[in-house]
């Protein structure tokens, strides 16, 4: 008997469940009566899994002047990747990396364990030893600073420039560009320019460059003054924009430099966010002639010189036009891959001119090894793509869609081990949910950001429908998510200073759908639909999501809907008005207020018990609604509830997702766990479940794709 305890032991904590990584407390309303309850630690037998998919905002890379196989990847909310073997695995160096948002990288030419990495409003930080961990390095600079550029002194590495903006007042002028100047390393930072008079207030740098073969001489795009230089090391600076083109208002809105210093004078090229294509000076930039005018209209970000063959350009373009390239200068220039793609970067192999690397606004990291005639992925353990949601097919344990921001619809035959895009007749990249139909599952339905709504068969799988007729269209580029809502995404451009707002992966049409961003069948009739809009209210539908009509709120944004599971015609509706709860009980002709006090609420549902009960994902926690009590607190006081789940199997939990990782609730004993502790941190945008295997769940997050994990 005795020998048969350790084995009864582990099998209870096998059978317990997978959630848990924490003891938390619950802190039920007064009206459940004044008591406490605690879930003990348990373990997780199966460790939760990044299944995919690869990808995503890659808006910063430096290569290893010395071993170049070696690269770094700056992403868009999951900090800094490395490879050792020329794209062909990476991993994360975040540690010690206090922001993920990473706008800038740059590496010691002499030393190339030194890197620093400069974030969207986390200041600088600085790694010496490859990444491995980072301190910050931020003595002297203001706060939240965006650090767009990092130059380094060739000849003197302790000598590092970075050009910020600050806290932009509210979205108004002034900006409070700087150019810092650290003679340490880094260890502290004294200001070398600001106060730029420009339409805008203090106007800010884009791109650092310093001339090799004299560093005294040091070089800045700006937003809008054209080019700036120092010739004593950052102390005095003037304007170098002569034949520069004045856009308007005087505005010269130059986002990159680079020189050429093998001729003397030394060459260099400057390009243009508004259009006016890219400029050339053959006289150490005294003066700028145009270069092939065939690219005017194209939105440049950054310029790459090869170093070994200096009449060779290559421009990153974020106007849909890939990857442009010059052989002679640019006297003429040519597509050269990625045609459909936003581009951030180009990096040129030092010792191989034939090897390129590119990264992408969604797609992750390219590789060519012709000089760009043609280029692979290259990105394998990069996971940074806004997914979205996850649907199965019952029958086919291997098969998984999900959707994402950027890369549309993508499909795995194999349990996440590779991706291909389920994109045929998908006119929109950015898919802000997937549905399935109660009752025929193999119907899926996809929510886009401007395309509208399409439906597939993924029995058939052969791509998709469009659904739209009766939804409502849009000249107005209209953001899904308003700002400060958990889902609404960091842009990296600038578009609180009147930048264009991207939507990723497709050109916005002149005329496109609203944004849709939520759908609920009617459970007791799935001939009844409603469709929750950015901007333009809700939609109903009576035949099954084939055609629609208004349903009421109009000119109000809808980010969740819950219908009644008994009363089609009762339904409820988050939306983005303080307290925003509303109830119709006509099919959504008369809306009454249900409001929360002035929080804001995220998600509704019903639980799947009898008799079902209302939860509201809010601001502050979650709350259920209780007769002749109103809305009552559960838990979660403070955090952000973005997702509320719950499975036929499990009627008595519900499975929570906020931005903060994940809980499980239990509603009978009013119990809180944590985990999986791979989820702290990070948005929970989508909890699914597998039809084939009821203890698989799938979390969608906002940067670093799904988690697989196991359920209770």
């Amino acid at each position: 008997m005795k020998n048969s305890i350790p084995l009864i032991a582990f099998l209870l904590l096998l059978s317990i469940g997978l959630f848990a990584s924490q003891i938390v407390e619950a802190k039920p309303s007064a009206a459940d009566g004044d008591f406490h309850t605690y879930f003990p630690l348990i373990s997780r037998p199966i460790p939760p899994t990044w299944i995919g998919p690869e990808g995503g905002k890659i808006v910063s890379m430096v290569i290893d002047p010395i071993h170049p196989d070696t690269l770094y990847a700056g992403t868009w909310g999951v900090g800094v990747f490395k490879t050792t073997n020329g794209g062909t695995d990476w991993y994360t160096v975040n540690n010690g990396l206090g922001n993920t948002f990473i706008y800038s990288l740059a590496i010691n030419p002499l030393q190339p364990d030194i890197l620093y990495a400069g974030t969207y409003r986390g200041k600088l930080y600085k790694s010496l030893n490859g990444g491995a961990s980072w301190f910050s390095s931020s003595e002297g600079i203001q706060a939240e600073a965006i650090v767009y550029a990092i130059a380094i002194n060739p000849v003197n590495p302790n000598q590092v420039y970075i050009a910020t903006r600050g806290i932009s007042n509210n979205g108004n002028p002034p900006w409070n560009g700087i150019v810092y100047r650290s003679m340490d390393g880094g260890a502290s930072w004294q200001i070398v320019l600001k106060d730029v008079p420009s339409l805008y207030q203090q106007d800010w740098a884009y791109a650092l460059t310093i001339l090799p073969t004299s560093p005294k001489y040091i070089y800045a795009a700006m937003h809008e003054s054209g080019i700036l230089y120092s010739d004593d090391y950052g102390i005095s600076w003037y304007t170098a924009n002569e034949g520069l083109p004045n856009e308007g208002g005087d505005i010269r809105s130059t986002r990159d430099i680079v020189i050429d210093s093998s001729r003397n004078p030394f060459y260099a090229f400057t390009g243009f966010w508004h259009g006016s294509g890219v400029y050339k000076s053959t006289d150490n930039v005294s003066a700028w002639i145009p270069t092939d005018t065939s690219i005017a209209g194209v939105k440049i970000i950054r310029l790459t010189l090869d170093p070994n063959q200096t009449d060779t350009i290559y421009l990153s373009t974020q106007s849909y036009h890939g990857i442009i390239k010059s052989i002679n200068g640019g006297d003429q220039w040519f597509q050269s891959g990625l045609p459909d793609k936003i581009i951030w970067n180009v990096i040129v192999n030092p010792q191989n001119s034939q090897v390129l690397y590119s990264g992408t606004d969604a797609y992750g990291v390219y590789k060519s090894t012709n000089a760009g005639s043609s280029w692979f992925h290259a990105q394998k353990g990069i996971l940074n793509l806004s997914s979205t949601g996850v649907v199965t097919l019952l029958g086919d344990p291997n098969l998984l869609y999900v959707s994402t921001l950027g890369q549309g619809v993508l499909k795995t035959n194999d349990h996440g081990n590779t991706w291909s895009e389920y994109n045929l007749n998908l006119n929109d990249r950015s898919i802000h949910a997937l549905v399935q139909h109660p009752t025929n599952p193999g119907l899926v339905y996809a929510l886009g950001d401007t395309g509208g709504l399409y439906s597939t068969n993924i029995s058939l799988g052969d791509g998709w429908t469009p659904s739209s007729v009766g939804l409502p269209t849009t000249g107005l580029s209209i953001s899904a998510f308003e700002k400060g809502h958990p889902f609404s995404s960091i842009s990296v451009v600038d578009e609180e200073v009147s930048e264009p707002v991207f939507k990723t992966g497709t050109n916005t049409p002149t005329v496109a759908y609203n944004p849709l961003l939520c759908m609920s069948f009617a459970p007791s009739n799935p001939n009844i639909v409603y469709l929750g809009t950015a901007g333009a209210g809700i939609y109903k539908s009576s035949d099954g999501a084939a055609s629609w009509s208004p349903a009421g709120l109009t000119g109000q944004s809808i980010w969740s809907l819950a219908v009644d599971p008994v009363d089609p015609k009762l339904v409820y509706t988050a939306t983005d008005t303080p307290g925003g709860v509303k109830v119709s009980h006509d099919d959504g002709i008369v809306w009454e207020d249900l409001s929360i006090g002035t929080l804001k609420v995220y998600s509704l549902v019903f639980s799947n018990s009898f008799p079902a009960t209302l939860y509201a994902g809010t601001s502050s926690g979650l709350y259920q609604w209780v007769e002749g009590f109103g809305w009552v607190n559960r838990g979660l006081a403070g955090k952000n509830v973005t997702v509320i789940a719950t499975r036929s199997s499990n009627p008595n939990t519900l499975y929570i997702g906020t931005d903060d990782g994940t809980y499980t609730y239990d509603k009978n004993s009013y119990a809180w766990i944590t985990g999986p502790a791979e989820l702290l941190g990070h948005t929970i945008q989508a909890i699914n479940f597998d039809l084939n295997h009821d203890v698989k769940g799938y979390f969608s997050t906002s940067a670093q794709g799904v988690l697989l994990a196991q359920i209770k």
